[in-house]
């Protein structure tokens, strides 16, 4: 009888740690597959943060050479222009899901981008390429930042 009992508590020890194993495996699994998931969405923000900011480039580049006084056409396809919208959709919604403590440094980016959209509408002529480019160049160090950010989370992780 004793050896019964014996028997019969081994069996119950070994089905609960089995079981708590297998608890603990899923559980560490799902963390990793969180992990993985943010990692992936955050390299996707900091290529779409990439893209955006390649395209204001390009712009800010094209309106340099207008205050200088050279033509240049403005012909971005309206498909990138609605791809760039996106971007912006796409970039908010990551950061706002992944990335919650850089919200506020994303939307001074934004207000900073502002500026130098309004900037670009209402000053024309060479007289104010340099407050353009030091507006730009402030910008292009705040976006700079904000990718080494995300860089540091993804290290983070």
């Amino acid at each position: 009888m004793e050896s019964f009992i014996l028997l019969l508590a081994g069996g119950i020890i070994g089905f609960v740690a089995s079981i708590l194993k297998d608890f603990f495996l899923e559980k560490t699994k799902k963390k990793y597959k969180e992990i993985e998931l943010k990692r992936n969405k955050l390299e996707e923000l900091y290529i779409e943060i990439d893209n955006w900011f390649n395209y204001y480039s390009l712009n800010s580049a094209m309106f340099i050479q207008r205050l200088e006084g050279n033509s240049i056409s403005n012909s971005l396809s309206e498909e990138r222009d609605k791809k760039f919208v996106y971007d912006l959709i796409k970039i908010e919604m990551i950061i706002s899901i992944y990335l919650e403590i850089l919200i506020s440094d994303y939307n001074t980016i934004l207000s900073k981008w502002d500026e130098l959209n309004e900037f670009q509408a209402k000053n024309k002529g060479s007289s104010y390429k340099e407050e353009y480019i030091t507006l730009n160049n402030h910008f292009t160090n705040q976006v700079k930042n904000f990718k080494m950010k995300i860089v540091k989370e993804i290290r983070t992780l």
